[in-house]
């Protein structure tokens, strides 16, 4: 008989929620030079799965209708499909991001293997009920490990706790706040069923489109030496990047928002590696003609670490509020619409960091990590995933194909402003578009 490990937490059950409106799992892509043979990889996956506890479940109703993640013995699946091409996988990870999981059966986990003598891409795709990034590029780590040496120990861990639970301050909420947020919901969701019906699915698949690249060494190099000049971040370039692209697409000045997701684990000592453990930090700038780009970078900066400073008490804060909305019984339609009140951006930049991971084992190399690769939800479908490696920095883009041009020109100022350090007075009045293409204009330059 399956066994229930425990209930979800709060975070999970809204993820899990919205995930019934809008697919909102996501994808990390490991691009491994060297022969994987299908035999060893099907027992890596067994051997990682009997590892970790929340890789063999499915989310059940049938504890007094609260949703619990319940063991249930099923295989990680796979598709092993032929490689064809070094874009082949975002072709793939497109149409992974629009399918979504029945979360009734198990597990939450699948993969996605193109395979070739010499090369081969892993696409590993989880539920966001069960994991985060961070989460991912551990079972990747943890994959290519087993694939080089299948003998190792299988040391199995106990199942992550709830957020909340590992929380040093957390306090159980109110009965006033319990009836507060049930008021909310209830008339929230009367004004909802007044109003016309609003079409929440996704645009058709052929719409979505998956982009990447990267930054070579010398250029990711420079990048974090003139972050540093600059007194920023290369997260806070990259989002600086992003706004002044959009802005040169609008005709007057526009206040435009940034999301940021947020790895909990350096904040919270307790935290385990595998499981939902992240926050959000969402900034707001009215992007004129004459924003510099550096001036942008730095603002972002100031703002994500003030948002950083106080993390610990906006996370307890947050997880009141989310308990205190399930003890609500929300609909799911109404949880994506409060994501999408609260969140909606113009652009996600959804950050791994500077991975400290190997890259060799035994005969296999690790020579791309691409994520995380997701859906917003939001009105303006732009999602940039973020990682570096060694010393390369990989970037996945996220959107429909009508804003192929805006993706490319986001990427191309970025490189822009690496390449010519002299941008210090970027703005977006001193860039124009020709033939699809970035420039500056001669003012600019003279400068």
């Amino acid at each position: 008989m399956p066994s229930a490990y425990r209930r979800l937490g709060a975070l999970e059950q809204l993820l899990w929620l919205r995930d019934r409106v809008i697919p909102f799992h996501f994808a990390i892509t490991a691009q491994v030079r060297g022969t994987i043979d299908s035999a060893a990889l099907t027992y890596a996956l067994e051997q990682l799965q009997q590892r970790h506890p929340l890789l063999r479940v499915k989310i059940s109703l049938e504890q007094k209708s609260s949703p619990h993640f319940v063991e249930h013995s099923s295989a990680i699946p796979y598709r092993m499909i032929a490689r064809s091409g070094e874009t082949h996988w975002q072709t793939e990870a497109a149409r992974e991001l629009t399918e979504p999981f029945d979360w009734a059966e198990a597990p939450l986990i699948r993969i996605v293997w193109l395979y070739s003598p010499e090369i081969s891409d892993l696409i590993v795709v989880c539920h966001h009920a069960i994991a985060d990034g961070m989460t991912t590029v551990k079972l990747i780590q943890e994959i290519l490990s087993l694939l080089a040496c299948p003998q190792q120990a299988v040391l199995n861990h106990s199942v992550p706790p709830s957020l909340e639970s590992l929380l040093p301050d957390h306090q159980p909420i109110s009965h006033f706040q319990k009836v507060l947020a049930t008021g909310m919901v209830y008339w929230q969701q009367f004004w909802q069923r007044m109003k016309p019906r609003q079409n929440d699915s996704l645009c058709e698949n052929s719409s979505l489109q998956v982009s990447a690249g990267q930054f070579s060494p010398e250029i990711t190099t420079q990048l974090i030496q003139y972050c540093r000049q600059e007194a920023t971040t290369v997260h806070a370039a990259i989002c600086a990047a992003w706004l002044l692209t959009i802005a040169q697409h609008c005709d007057s000045k526009q206040l435009l928002h940034c999301l940021s997701p947020i790895n909990l684990r350096p904040y919270f000592a307790n935290l385990p590696e595998c499981g939902l453990y992240i926050s959000s930090g969402r900034t707001a700038y009215t992007i004129t003609h004459q924003t510099q780009f550096w001036q942008l970078a730095r603002s972002l900066n100031l703002d994500l670490m003030q948002q950083a400073k106080n993390v610990q008490q906006s996370v307890q804060q947050l997880v009141q509020q989310h308990t205190a909305l399930i003890c609500a019984n929300p609909s799911p339609e109404f949880v994506n619409h409060l994501f999408r009140k609260q969140y909606a951006s113009d652009v996600m930049v959804t950050n791994l960091g500077r991975l400290s991971i190997p890259q060799q084992y035994g005969n296999l190399f690790l020579s791309a990590i691409y994520g995380p690769i997701v859906l917003s939800g939001f009105e303006q479908e732009r999602v940039c995933g973020v990682a570096t490696l060694n010393d390369r920095l990989f970037f996945t883009i996220v959107h429909h194909t009508s804003e192929a041009m805006l993706v490319k020109q986001a990427m191309q100022l970025l490189e822009t402003v690496i390449l010519h350090p002299d941008t210090a007075r970027f703005t977006v009045e001193s860039l124009r578009i020709e033939n699809g293409h970035l420039t500056q204009t001669a003012h600019a330059l003279k400068h």
